[in-house]
């Protein structure tokens, strides 16, 4: 079984260390949309072992504009978790993976959008999956900004990983 600890903000960093040790145990924003437990547990009981990830994926819903890049009109969708290198946008409408595409969103922490550019890693449609731990959507991984905005991104993240899980983020 899995733990999910509800915790306010301010208090997540100490929260999250105290319960760092314990198997199958994930800290959740309590003021956050309800999916995001439902998102930790999913991965805490269909992960077997211990994340490998480069950076920590972090629970950041807001609006994205996307479009196939050089398409004229943009798609809307929302983003579901982000990290310094990569977004997931939930869609009813994924890009094929390998596809470029360009995201216009908030970056988390930040009080300004930013125009980002990327490769489609992979995608899941919508239907059943035993497997699936996220909505239907694709993930982006990031590799470029406009104008300082790929380092704002970056910040952003950075900053938001701080908050969550304290000075070892």
């Amino acid at each position: 079984a899995a733990l999910i600890v509800v915790s306010p903000p301010k208090r997540m960093a100490p929260v999250h260390a105290a319960v760092a040790a314990l198997p199958r145990t994930a800290v959740v924003d309590g003021y956050a949309p309800p999916e995001n437990v439902m998102f930790r547990a999913n991965e805490l009981v269909s992960r077997p072992g211990p994340d490998q990830r480069a950076a920590p994926r972090l629970l950041n819903g807001t609006a994205v504009s996307f479009r196939g890049a050089g398409r004229d009109e943009d798609d809307v969708g929302f983003s579901y978790n982000v990290s310094a290198g990569g977004v997931y946008v939930r869609t009813l409408a994924p890009l094929d993976s390998g596809q470029e595409v360009w995201l216009d969103m908030w970056a988390p922490r930040s009080e300004r959008r930013v125009r980002l550019a990327g490769i489609v890693a992979w995608r899941r449609v919508f239907g059943a999956s035993e497997k699936a731990t996220v909505p239907p959507g694709f993930g982006v991984k990031i590799v470029d900004g406009l104008a300082g905005d790929l380092e704002r991104w970056r910040e952003g993240c950075e900053a938001f990983a701080k908050n969550l899980f304290g000075e070892a983020a």
